[in-house]
């Protein structure tokens, strides 16, 4: 049987949909195929190749006669997804072969943005409540995290200028810069104690037995158990400095995102080696500038402001590459609701909270 002969049965199973993956926005636009690539009768691939290109109707964002006419800054991949089966794809692929097929979901959509009307310092989310933190104030802000609604607010005293926050057993930790103390804040709205910290740090992150990691400037990662208040530092490597932001991924590994001259990510493990580390996504993307925060769901996916570049990267806890988000403006803040599957997106410079489906 013979490619015309495949090809035939792609249209009378009514394949209607073909998408193009965009770096500009990554959103999947719908491009319609033109009736010739159903009735394509040309006798050899390159003619095929021609029909295929030349069957794209207008997207959002470009007017797209062929593939090569979209800028070049603007195209994560050559990559075009066709929904087939399975022994048809392979067909496509050996028809369109300069393209790299893939049968993937994009790792996001958008679902609900909000204008909070003061710039975010931080947020964090528990049943189905997202707390979040004004920049230079002490209250704090509950909004219901499916609607994005406000429900009530509260203050804490002696915080001025909150950080970062994180949520253990139901109680508030968060970090004030200037002073360096951590705010412990119960669920009943109280602060019940106010820990001095004599080293400037920066973000927190929650282990898997439910410890808090202080990513400190000094070059330390310390680790607070909540039950007793003791302290344990675990150094970083020797060679990493600006480290903004520390998630455990394993009993003896760590993950990190260095800004200032080097701007990367890297493994790391409790005898201070780095395992492996990147300063861009792949080969062929743009460096990653300006790394401020970085999450990771419950399938071990971790998500990375990179905001210079206003998008948020995702890598497997391996560093392998899985995507981008790219966005309007530089994100800051990020957190993930892993019962939902949702990310939650702050900006610099702006009062908007955007919610992203994770797939």
């Amino acid at each position: 049987m013979n490619w015309r002969e495949d090809l035939k049965k792609l249209i009378d199973k009514s394949v209607s949909e073909l998408l193009i993956s965009l770096s500009h926005k990554t959103e999947r636009y719908k491009l319609e195929i033109l009736e010739k690539f159903y009735r394509a009768q040309e006798e050899n691939e390159e003619n095929l190749h021609d029909v295929l290109n030349n069957s794209f109707d207008k997207c959002s964002y470009f007017e797209v006669s062929s593939l090569e006419n979209i800028p070049k800054d603007h195209v994560l991949f050559p990559e075009v997804i066709f929904k087939t089966p399975d022994n048809s794809r392979n067909l496509i692929k050996e028809i369109v072969g300069s393209f790299e097929i893939r049968n993937e979901k994009s790792p996001t959509y958008l679902l609900n943005s909000v204008d909070v009307g003061f710039s975010v310092a931080a947020m964090s989310i528990r049943n189905n409540f997202l707390y979040v933190l004004a920049c230079e104030s002490s209250t704090i802000r509950v909004y219901d995290s499916k609607q994005l609604s406000f429900v009530y607010s509260f203050d804490v005293e002696n915080l001025c200028n909150p950080y970062d926050v994180e949520i253990i057993a139901a109680k508030l930790y968060i970090t004030e810069s200037e002073t360096n103390e951590l705010h412990v804040v119960d669920s009943g709205r109280e602060t019940s104690k106010q820990i001095k910290i004599y080293k400037p740090f920066s973000t927190l992150s929650v282990t898997s037995m439910n410890r808090l990691l202080v990513t400190s400037f000094s070059n330390k990662l310390i680790e607070f158990c909540p039950t007793d208040f003791r302290w344990k530092r675990i150094f970083f490597p020797r060679e990493c400095n600006h480290i903004y932001k520390v998630t455990q991924i394993s009993k003896d590994c760590y993950v990190g995102i260095e800004e200032g001259c080097k701007n990367r990510i890297f493994l790391f493990d409790v005898q201070r080696n780095i395992v492996t580390s990147l300063d861009r996504p792949t080969p062929m993307d743009s460096k990653m500038n300006g790394l401020c925060y970085m999450v990771m769901d419950n399938n071990q996916v971790l998500y990375i402001c990179d905001h210079e570049n206003q998008r948020i990267v995702i890598f497997d806890v391996r560093l392998g590459f899985k995507g981008f988000i790219d966005l309007e403006y530089k994100p800051f803040r990020l957190c993930v609701d892993i019962i939902s599957r949702r990310l939650f997106v702050s900006y610099i410079g702006s009062s908007e909270i955007s919610v992203f489906k994770l797939i």
